[in-house]
């Protein structure tokens, strides 16, 4: 997921930030990521709704303008995952939040950057 980081940090300004999800590793990334080190924080915001206006009004309130996804990393959790709520939560951002609330700017073979676009 490097690709995904080193675009983050060359890329966004001062005032952005990027919230990784399900992934807790932000040791390449600069003061403007925040990993996800209990590699739940979208699964935990999405069983309080699923109202992806809301969503993003909720991110934006806490500064986030971006999120950041790695496929290396939830594949990895999605193994220990047997409840399946991690898998549900992803398929609500690729099959709901996305198409409606972000853009991609950037894409790898592993990872994702998304700016969230609606509000």
């Amino acid at each position: 997921d490097y690709g995904g980081i080193a675009y983050a940090n060359l890329t966004l300004d001062s005032s952005e930030t990027i919230l990784f999800l399900w992934d807790g590793m932000g040791y390449y990334c600069d003061g403007r990521c925040y990993p996800d080190t209990e590699h739940s924080q979208w699964t935990q915001l999405i069983s309080k709704t699923r109202d992806t206006s809301k969503i993003a009004r909720l991110l934006k309130a806490h500064g986030i303008t971006h999120l950041f996804y790695s496929e290396a990393d939830f594949r990895f959790l999605s193994h220990h995952d047997p409840t399946g709520y991690h898998r549900d939560a992803a398929d609500f951002f690729f099959d709901e939040f996305l198409s409606k609330c972000g853009k991609t700017e950037y894409r790898d073979n592993n990872s994702l950057v998304i700016k969230i676009i609606c509000s």
